[in-house]
């Protein structure tokens, strides 16, 4: 609906994403809201089912707004081949292979 995928990364777990860019974080913080505020409000009111009501209803929009996000990052992987032939320079494919995993951890 409203979130844009070169806002959002790809999160830790698979399925999952993370804001890259000011307007993904500023996104998150509005869905958050959206989300807190009046499960909040509904809690202490003393209205937990509403509230459990409320949370569910809205995650599930949330799920749905990312859900283009989502797709975006599964089409990029399913893209993403690599194909070593006799032109392939293996020394340099270890090389950043390496470089990658030094990174990460």
């Amino acid at each position: 609906m409203f979130a844009q995928p070169d806002w959002f990364g790809p999160g830790r777990r698979p399925g999952t994403v993370r804001p890259r860019s000011l307007p993904g974080w500023i996104h998150t913080a509005a869905w958050s809201g959206v989300l807190a505020a009046p499960g909040w409000l509904l809690a202490s009111g003393g209205r937990i089912p509403e509230m459990f009501i409320w949370l569910g209803a809205m995650g599930l929009a949330w799920w749905h707004d990312l859900r283009p996000v989502r797709q975006a990052q599964r089409a990029a992987r399913r893209d993403d081949l690599f194909v070593i032939d006799e032109q392939t320079d293996i020394t340099r494919c270890a090389h950043n292979w390496l470089r990658g995993v030094l990174r990460r951890s």
